[in-house]
């Protein structure tokens, strides 16, 4: 089985260019993953589903979720909506998502730099105009006055005080959200419960499915003003 083209299938994501440029993407993390140690495992299939249809899975929610937030600034509704990547190592979720959600603009934040080097390699080679790539960590970007309208990460090992703080530094005034993507609830709620920062009214859980993958899989959603 073709598991890319079938995956994107069940995701709505029929468009050939999109397609190719995934499987450039997925060429490259087979070429360089035994040299920099992008994702786990070398099996080319696994990398398609744990890894890029994973990225990918919730990817109309996500464009709902961003497009919906109020506008800011004098830039108004037309504005393209900025997402950032915290965390990005191997592209993951970014590069997936800004290929499919093409009318964004994604930040990919990265501080090991043969991961950035990896990374601008990626977008050089796919013809990414919709990607920037900064070396460094989510605090350093926060000082430095970057603000998006969404701060995205996944593969983080906890969400705690400390990460929601960080992650609502880079958003932008007046609104914004923050979205993990997770796996079994159980442990969600133990990670929030623990998190002073969260009210329960600051959050939201939204289950998705990813394509051949038997595992729970969920987003949580934080408001920007949840950690105000």
């Amino acid at each position: 089985m073709n598991y890319l083209e079938a995956g994107l299938k069940k995701l709505g994501i029929e468009s050939p260019e999109k397609k190719a440029r995934l499987e450039q993407y997925l060429a490259e993390i087979v070429r360089f993953n035994p040299l920099y140690g992008l994702v786990s495992g070398n099996d080319k299939d696994e990398i398609i589903v744990r890894h890029i249809l994973d990225s990918l899975a919730p990817w109309q929610h996500i464009l709902r979720e961003v497009s919906a937030l109020p506008p800011s600034g004098s830039t108004g509704k037309t504005a393209r909506r900025e997402i950032a990547d915290v965390g990005s190592g191997a592209g993951l979720p970014g590069i997936p998502l800004a290929v499919v959600m093409d009318g964004c603009r994604f930040l990919l934040i990265e501080k090991m730099a043969k991961r950035v080097t990896f990374l601008q390699n990626v977008k050089a080679l796919l013809r990414l105009s919709n990607v920037a790539i900064i070396e460094g960590e989510v605090e350093r970007c926060g000082r430095d006055g970057i603000r998006v309208d969404m701060a995205l990460c996944r593969g983080f090992s906890a969400i705690n005080d400390a990460q929601v703080g960080a992650f609502s530094r880079i958003l932008k005034p007046g609104g914004g959200l923050m979205v993990f993507y997770k796996g079994k609830r159980e442990k969600i709620d133990r990670e929030t419960t623990s998190c002073k920062r969260l009210a329960p009214q600051d959050f939201r859980v939204e289950r998705y499915a990813a394509p051949f993958l038997n595992e729970e899989r969920h987003l949580v959603i934080i408001k920007h003003d949840a950690s105000a």
